[in-house]
């Protein structure tokens, strides 16, 4: 329990790295030196010790929805396997409850946004929702392939790559090597399901986060924004809040593409150097595409959201005959 404690820690700190990771990486791709890496945390903390400005015409929804959200993240967070060990917390059907955790943060945040009654803030809420309606057969789709080969319903044990799928690899009790890891990738099941599933999470993280092709997190133009244009009238400790459970998000997602990589069965340094490494490549990912693609037109997003369903429905497929045969 204390190690998987620890483990989520590691888990959030990393999470709050990742903005100014990928911030580095766009400016480095734009030819700029770029701010500190430690930026966005530095911006969260400032923003703690700000005063907040809230209008008279909000609710008391308004006022909770932003801590509703990031707590709703912190718990989400909580069934997420670390550097291929199990999550704090895990039990049947548990990516369940990681999707729907989600789900009810963003469900405040939308409704704190139509509670300012402003037309702009209730256009992005109305996009918020419209994409992340069309993101969701993705995960449940991709999750359900993995839940099919495995044979398990829990993040923990589909990300541990369990003994059913090892069949031909004696594992002892300390650990397997990295040679070792190489022969397991030989499964070709497990590798189709493991690309595309990760194919799958990086789409999720472009949608969930709000990052580019799908929303520019640096514009200000409030017809063509998102998320930013939900957030708005927030300000002071509010706005730390949803920052910082933006980053989760980004955090969360990024730790479940490299579960997919780091089997439970590695040495545990190994695993965390590895895991650091692999959340630095999803960070370098996010940032250069970021960097070498414009944004979507607004009626061409729901195209490239429902390619994250069409992927997951592709390993669903090649499971499926691979079961018949």
């Amino acid at each position: 329990m204390m190690d998987a404690a620890v483990r989520y820690v590691l888990m959030i700190v990393v999470a709050l790295l990742m903005p100014g990771l990928i911030n580095k990486v766009k400016a480095l791709w734009g030819g700029r030196q770029g701010a500190s890496i430690l930026q966005p945390i530095y911006d969260i903390c400032r923003l703690f010790h700000k005063s907040q400005v809230i209008s008279e015409t909000t609710s008391p929804i308004f006022r909770v929805a932003p801590s509703i959200n990031l707590v709703a993240s912190l718990c989400a967070g909580l069934v997420v396997p670390v550097a291929g060990k199990e999550s704090l917390i895990y039990f049947n059907g548990d990516f369940v409850f990681f999707a729907y955790i989600l789900a009810l943060g963003r469900f405040f945040t939308v409704l704190g946004a139509l509670d300012t009654g402003s037309s702009f803030e209730g256009m992005g809420a109305s996009r918020e929702v419209t994409f992340s309606a069309l993101i969701e057969p993705a995960f449940f789709i991709i999750m359900g392939a993995m839940a099919m080969l495995t044979g398990y319903t829990s993040f923990s044990q589909i990300f541990s790559l369990i003994p059913g799928l090892l069949q031909n690899i004696k594992i002892n009790d300390a650990g397997v090597s990295i040679a070792e890891l190489i022969r397991l990738w030989a499964h070709s099941e497990l590798l189709v399901a493991a690309v595309c599933g990760n194919i799958v999470f990086l789409i999720m993280i472009l949608v969930e986060a709000s990052r580019l092709p799908v929303d520019d997190p640096t514009t200000h133009l409030e017809l063509t924004m998102i998320h930013e244009v939900m957030v708005l009238d927030n300000s002071g400790i509010d706005l730390a809040f949803i920052q910082w459970a933006s980053a989760l998000k980004i955090g969360m997602l990024g730790t479940l593409i490299v579960a997919l990589i780091l089997p439970a069965a590695l040495y545990m340094w190994s695993a965390v150097m590895l895991y650091l490494f692999l959340m630095l490549l999803v960070a370098i990912t996010i940032g250069s595409i970021e960097s070498v693609m414009a944004r979507l037109r607004m009626t061409h997003v729901p195209q490239f959201v429902l390619g994250a369903s069409s992927i997951a429905l592709i390993v669903l497929a090649i499971l499926l005959l691979g079961h018949k045969q």
